[in-house]
């Protein structure tokens, strides 16, 4: 089972934040194109992560993640498509991405990047409320406060299926 939190935030994108040229911080390319937030998560996948991810939402086996934790999820492509295409989904919303020392920095918003890779983004306006979205095997939390929730929810899942494959 997945059970991916914050420490996604720093493993994967981190490195974006040091980047010099980084890609997400300007509206166009050298060439005055759009920069496509779909390309740009495919160049900059891990193939393990990528993986993992898809394997686990093939299989139906329950994945779940919490505030930054959302990101890992932008990885998993298969066919030029997002696998999580048409899911509803949650993380850190931009009311709470604003409030944070680091917001002029951000190399992507969270909220935007679900909608544009044909998800459906779901938050509170409140706040550190909690908050947790759960679709098919997927299992998101909003922010911390949704922690608890969220991971009594992943168990539940993984009790769930344990008992109907025995």
């Amino acid at each position: 089972m997945i059970f991916l939190n914050l420490f996604g935030y720093y493993t994967e994108f981190y490195p974006l934040f040091k980047k010099p040229n980084n890609p997400f911080h300007s509206n166009s390319n050298s060439n005055n194109e759009p920069i496509k937030l779909k390309e740009q998560f495919q160049e900059n996948s891990n193939p393990i992560l990528d993986t993992l991810i898809k394997d686990f939402h093939h299989n139906n086996k329950p994945i779940s993640c919490i505030g930054y934790g959302a990101m890992i999820l932008f990885q998993a492509f298969e066919k030029n498509v997002w696998v999580f295409n048409k899911y509803n989904l949650t993380g850190i919303s931009i009311n709470e991405e604003c409030r944070e020392v680091y917001f002029p920095n951000l190399p992507f918003l969270i909220e935007e990047s679900v909608r544009e890779l044909d998800g459906n983004f779901v938050a509170q306006n409140n706040p550190n409320q909690t908050f947790v979205v759960v679709d098919r095997n997927l299992i998101c939390g909003q922010n911390d406060s949704s922690l608890m929730i969220a991971l009594n929810t992943f168990c539940f899942m993984i009790t769930k299926q344990f008992l109907y494959n025995m």
